[in-house]
């Protein structure tokens, strides 16, 4: 089965996804929350290449792929939680943080979220996708 046919196949078939919230520091990428919320996801890219800029893929027990999406930076806030009244807020960020906000599958098989670049110009990669980052679940 292809990447494509199967992300579109997990995206119909859960209702319960993790919301990942990625920090971009100079020190590095962080994963700064994981939540489990009740929601329906987009399906996964439609490439089973993923294409130019950053892309996360949550990753099964043999590092198998199990769903790919790319990840596009928020822009001036990040969100903070409010678990007490059960309410996200958002917050003006520091110009250093760059904040990237992600919902994969909470797949029991999931074991890891791997996070990767890759550089195109003029439609021609300039360099191989590589691993920037990668969280244990």
């Amino acid at each position: 089965m292809t990447l494509r046919k199967q992300s579109q196949r997990l995206a119909s078939a859960v209702s319960r996804a993790l919301r990942l919230r990625f920090v971009g520091r100079p020190e590095g990428l962080q994963l700064r929350s994981a939540l489990r919320v009740d929601t329906r996801i987009a399906p996964g890219d439609q490439h089973d290449r993923a294409g130019p800029g950053f892309w996360i893929e949550l990753r099964g027990r043999e590092d198998q792929i199990l769903y790919r999406i790319s990840l596009a930076a928020s822009i001036g806030s990040y969100e903070v939680f409010l678990p007490e009244r059960g309410t996200i807020l958002r917050v003006p960020k520091d110009e250093t943080d760059e904040e990237y906000l992600a919902f994969v599958p909470d797949l029991e098989e999931g074991r890891s979220v791997a996070v990767l670049a890759s550089h195109f110009e003029r439609g021609l990669a300039t360099e191989t996708a590589r691993l920037i980052a990668r969280f244990e679940l």
